[in-house]
C-alpha cells in the first residue's frame, strides 16, 4: 500500500505536500505516516494550526460561517498570503455544473457535497476577490 501511495503521489512531481497535521486530532497520525512514507520522495509541510484558526476567524468575519473551511478555501487563502498572482480553477459549489452535469465535492471520490462546508458562501467570496482583481477565478472549461 505504501508503494502505491508513493507511486500515486509521484504524479505531482516535486510539489510540496501540505498537511494539517496538528489542526485536527484525527489527522496527526495519518499525517506523520504520510510524511514517513514520502520522506525520500517529496517534502511534506505541516501547517501551523494557528494559521488555520486565524483563517477561520478571518473568513467568519467576512460572512463565511461554517464548521470548517474547505481545503480549497484554506489553500486559496494560503496562496494569497504568499504568492504575487493566484489563479483558481473550479471551486464550483453546486451539485451540477453549467451544463447540468452532476458533480462531486472532491476530485478523489464520488460523494455529493454535504453540509460540512458552506461552499456557496466560499464561492461568493472567491468571486468577489476575482471581481476586485485580487485573484483570477475560472469556472468554465479551459480552452
Amino acid at each position: 500500500m505504501r508503494d502505491k501511495f508513493v507511486q500515486d503521489m509521484s504524479a505531482y512531481g516535486d510539489a510540496y505536500v501540505w498537511m494539517s497535521a496538528f489542526s485536527y486530532r484525527w489527522g496527526t497520525s495519518l499525517s506523520f505516516a504520510a510524511q514517513t512514507t514520502l520522506q525520500d520522495h517529496q517534502i511534506t509541510v505541516f501547517v501551523n494550526p494557528n494559521f488555520l484558526l486565524d483563517l477561520t476567524k478571518f473568513w467568519k468575519s467576512k460572512g463565511v460561517k461554517e464548521r470548517r473551511l474547505s481545503t480549497g478555501l484554506f489553500l486559496a487563502s494560503a496562496a494569497l498570503s504568499i504568492c504575487e498572482e493566484v489563479r483558481l480553477y473550479g471551486f464550483w459549489p453546486f451539485h451540477v455544473d453549467k451544463n447540468n452535469v452532476t458533480l462531486t465535492e472532491h476530485y478523489y471520490d464520488n460523494r455529493l457535497p454535504h453540509k460540512m462546508h458552506k461552499l456557496p458562501d466560499e464561492f461568493r467570496k472567491l468571486r468577489q476577490l476575482h471581481n476586485q482583481g485580487i485573484l483570477h477565478h475560472r469556472t468554465d472549461a479551459c480552452s
